[in-house]
């Protein structure tokens, strides 16, 4: 038969280290995975927020150049002259190539102009031109203002959107003028084109509402809500038009990708980041590939040595396996290995020392215990062939006996026979127990047979038995008995107690009469002891029984003893008061009592129903 495999302690061993070290391994890989998540999302984040402040920072550096401009052109050239300096719009477009326009209007109705106009064209050269200024006309909304008058707001310049900054001048001769600036809000922020946050990612900003102001890519979507098509993007929304902070991922042409938004407060804009989001996995990648590198270099040395310790435990089991298979076959003399430690293994070779000393000794023990054994089982059924065969007893005698072994062989006996009227009984209990004892019972039972199929006298058999025993007893034997002679006729029973329990007398009424009387010492401890006779009349379905102190005494778990309350109570209970029906009650409500424990005694009852004819 081809050997399983996986009944190898070896195997087994390596099987279950190999499992534990690949769960740890999915275990801790899963862990670093799920804790890798939240540290790409969160450098991620950080990342993009830096890059936005320094943006937002440079656009407020060039917000607050614009609004200083006016003061520069105060303290250069004083307050404006419009004699003086009616070129004054073009220099400025020379001076800020960011501006698109530069005007002058005045409020006053005198022969002057009522505004100063210089433009650059697209290819770069300034046009100026007299007269009304669109700028008021044409403002769509007031988006900021600061402490010197001036004011921040949007325009529509040629269908492109344009931011328009006016401020007023400082007024001489009664002139109030107004100087304002135009550029086109894409050239205005167009410095982010130059900033790349990841190599594939750039940088937009939208107004409050999502609608795209500016963005290096033709492509771009007009809102920003066009990447938000899904149901879970609903709290993105909302916190995108709170001018929150966050980050969250969208799909844009199938692809995966990484947006961040934050506000900027003083335009009421947003900026917003966009990248592929595996461009954002490239440095966590870098160290998944790493801990993989380090994770499967410990998980191979880990292979390794579990193959090693595993070989140098087993390799002793090995071979006291082998040397247990030897003592299986007879062979005790192999040599054991010689093992130096002193852990399990140090023990478990001195207990095959041991072992392997004590073998011959052990051997001869099993085959004298195992003889010892058969003996007593042969015991048993030699003590079982002295017990009475069924007997044809007349209508109004009913005979139940019952013995029970314990384990080992006893010296309870019971034996009952039929001479003419005459019924013969009687019950013991040898003391001691084993095959000395078994031996004594069958000497009692022989002799009881013997004498008494000669005498009518109780006293006489006993004397008889007991001159016998006493003579041939060099062990301290002896025997309790009862020995009876029922006249099956009257009812009168002749009886000798020889030390025995006292019978018990159960009437139809269940009324217990015990037979008292001064009992007789037990057979075989007096040599010329004489014994008494009792003579007792047994009434009309009457029941007499007797019994050994194996039943008194049997003991449950709790070494509780059975006692003979129980066994009266059991009489005094019992449905029926034939000897059968009596005997398998009592026994069944003793080997309920005696449940789980062995038995320490055999026990012998012997009950004798009475009926008149």
């Amino acid at each position: 038969m081809e050997k399983n495999p996986f009944k190898s302690v070896t195997k087994k061993l390596i099987l279950s280290l190999l499992s534990a070290l690949f769960l740890t391994f999915c275990l801790l890989s899963v862990s670093i995975y799920l804790s890798s998540q939240k540290y790409i999302h969160d450098n991620a984040f950080n990342h993009a927020n830096n890059v936005s402040s320094n943006i937002l920072q440079a656009l407020d550096r060039r917000i607050l150049g614009v609004e200083q401009i006016p003061q520069a052109i105060n303290n250069f050239v004083g307050p404006y002259d419009h004699n003086k300096h009616q070129n004054l719009p073009s220099k400025i477009l020379s001076s800020y190539p960011y501006l698109d326009e530069c005007f002058i209007a005045f409020a006053s109705s005198g022969n002057s102009p009522h505004s100063l106009h210089a433009i650059r064209q697209q290819q770069g050269s300034i046009v100026c031109h007299k007269g009304s200024a669109p700028v008021f006309t044409d403002a769509t909304h007031i988006f900021r203002k600061n402490t010197k008058g001036g004011c921040w707001a949007f325009l529509n310049c040629q269908n492109k959107q344009c931011i328009c900054y006016c401020v007023p001048l400082p007024e001489k001769h009664g002139i109030h003028a107004t100087l304002g600036f135009i550029f086109r809000t894409d050239r205005f922020i167009n410095f982010v084109s130059d900033i790349k946050p990841y190599n594939s990612g750039h940088l937009f900003f939208t107004d409050n509402h999502g609608e795209t102001l500016y963005s290096p890519l033709e492509t771009a979507p007009d809102n920003i809500f066009e990447y938000f098509t899904h149901s879970t993007d609903n709290k993105c929304r909302k916190d995108f038009l709170k001018g929150k902070t966050s980050f969250t991922t969208v799909t844009s042409n199938n692809r995966k990708h990484f947006l961040f938004y934050t506000p900027v407060s003083h335009l009421n804009w947003r900026l917003c980041i966009i990248c592929p989001y595996h461009e954002i996995l490239i440095t966590s990648n870098k160290f998944y590939g790493l801990i993989l590198i380090i994770c499967s270099f410990s998980m191979l040395l880990l292979i390794v040595m579990t193959f090693i310790i595993a070989r140098q435990i087993t390799k002793p089991l090995k071979v006291f396996t082998g040397y247990a298979r030897n003592i299986k076959n007879g062979r005790t003399d192999a040599q054991i290995m010689s093992i130096k430690s002193n852990d399990e293994f140090g023990e478990l070779r001195d207990a095959f020392r041991y072992l392997q000393q004590n073998m011959d000794s052990y051997a001869e023990k099993l085959r004298v215990s195992e003889k010892i054994q058969m003996e007593i089982r042969v015991a048993q059924k030699l003590q079982q062939r002295f017990l009475p065969r069924p007997l044809q007893l007349p209508a109004n005698i009913e005979v139940k006996g019952e013995l029970r072994q314990s384990k080992s062989v006893g010296g309870d006996l019971y034996e009952y026979f039929l001479i003419n009227n005459l019924l013969y009984f009687a019950i013991g209990d040898v003391s001691g127990k084993g095959i000395p004892a078994a031996l004594y019972m069958a000497s009692i039972v022989k002799l009881f047979r013997y004498v008494a199929s000669k005498q009518t006298s109780t006293s006489h058999i006993c004397d008889t038995i007991n001159t016998y025993m006493s003579d041939n007893s060099d062990d301290d034997m002896y025997v309790t008995m009862v020995v009876g002679i029922l006249n099956i006729n009257t009812g009168e029973i002749t009886f000798t107690n020889a030390g025995h329990p006292e019978p018990l007398v159960v009437h139809p009424d269940r009324k217990i009469e015990p037979i008292r009387i001064y009992p007789d010492a037990p057979i075989g401890i007096l040599e010329n002891y004489s014994y008494h006779e009792y003579k007792y009349t047994l009434k009309d379905n009457t029941l007499l029984l007797l019994y050994t102190d194996g039943i008194t005494d049997a003991e449950d778990k709790f070494s509780q003893f059975y006692g003979k309350d129980k066994l009266l109570a059991n009489l005094r209970t019992s449905h029926s008061l034939h000897p059968k029906d009596v005997v398998n009650t009592i026994l069944e409500d003793l080997l309920k009592h005696t449940h789980e424990t062995e038995l320490s005694d055999d026990f012998t009852l012997l009950s004798i129903l009475y009926k008149k004819r």
